[in-house]
């Protein structure tokens, strides 16, 4: 191998050339293919919205001199000993004390970085569209929580699940469905108090229905898709799309039972539950579902799908595609 790393700035919005190009940042390890800083700044946000992602992160990844880490960013939703690794390198000088272990006090970790952040100047925040901090601590306070503890899986990129100092030498497949504590800190996406109107400036909250446990009442598969797009059987107007987009990792197995695994589930990048929350300009909010949407319906196109889905698969595949048309028609 060649110690050489290519970056690709695109100048394009053409979804199909975006994509294009997306599957080689993807699948190839050396390569990172860059929008703009605000194109950026909306796929961190859509993973990772507890961090600021600055223009000079973003010219440091352009140069092609940012750690691998920063790859990330824009990808996938980091791990705890990822977001230990990366506050380390933005905020502890050489010879410093590192912070503490997440995995043994979350919140030990939590105040020794905002001590360090309240020393940094707020940085500009192009998608609040304000200055915020480098980190949002609230944000990061929330990931250590009974629900956040039994989040049951949360699935992770190919490069990331490779990582054995990330796993702890765990085999690929107990990687695959990470457990809690020392690997997930993503919060459960069940709410029993979810409720239909929701406007999507609030904190999406999940539908309850479709995390319950399968009974002997006979529940069945479009039974279960129903529940995760509308608040009730009867009801006309589904749950908004923000509240949708983040629950999907509620549809494939294990945490739904009724329906096949499949490789191609891994391929999608679940969403953060505050990648639409807190942010007050209705433009910017709109900016980011539209990059959200996009996102999606690239994974569920038809032309995109596996050609060995059973029957359930396509079920689920075409009720998701279906909802993302119907919020696009209603929008």
């Amino acid at each position: 191998s060649v110690p050489v790393k290519i970056i690709i700035r695109l100048t394009t919005d053409d979804d199909g050339v975006c994509d294009y190009y997306n599957q080689w940042d993807t699948s190839i390890s050396d390569v990172d293919v860059l929008d703009d800083w605000f194109g950026e700044s909306l796929e961190v946000n859509l993973h990772n919205p507890w961090l600021t992602y600055t223009l000079g992160m973003h010219r440091l990844r352009e140069s092609g001199l940012a750690p691998d880490l920063f790859d990330y960013l824009d990808e996938r939703q980091l791990t705890i000993n990822e977001i230990h690794r990366f506050c380390n390198m933005m905020f502890v000088g050489r010879g410093g004390a590192p912070l503490p272990n997440p995995n043994l006090s979350w919140s030990a970790f939590v105040l020794a970085l905002e001590g360090l952040v309240e020393k940094e100047k707020p940085q500009w925040n192009s998608v609040k569209n304000g200055l915020r901090p480098w980190i949002d601590t609230q944000i990061l306070n929330k990931y250590e929580t009974p629900m956040a503890q039994s989040s049951s899986r949360w699935r992770v990129g190919t490069r990331a699940s490779l990582e054995p100092e990330e796993t702890g030498g765990r085999t690929s497949s107990q990687r695959f469905y990470r457990p809690p504590r020392d690997f997930d800190y993503r919060r459960s996406q069940s709410d029993s108090n979810a409720t239909a109107g929701r406007t999507q400036r609030e904190r999406p909250a999940s539908s309850c229905t479709a995390t319950r446990p399968i009974g002997l009442s006979g529940v069945t598969l479009s039974d279960r898709l129903r529940s995760w797009s509308h608040p009730t059987k009867d009801a006309k107007k589904p749950f908004s799309v923000d509240k949708l987009l983040v629950t999907v990792p509620l549809l494939f197995p294990p945490d739904n039972e009724l329906v096949e695994d499949h490789p191609y589930f891994s391929r999608w990048k679940a969403i953060d539950e505050d990648a639409f929350w807190n942010i007050d300009d209705e433009a910017q909010l709109g900016k980011m579902l539209k990059r959200a949407v996009l996102k999606a319906k690239l994974f569920l196109h038809p032309d995109k799908l596996p050609k060995d889905c059973t029957e359930n698969q396509n079920l689920l595949f075409r009720t998701m595609w279906e909802a993302i048309l119907e919020y696009e028609r209603a929008s």
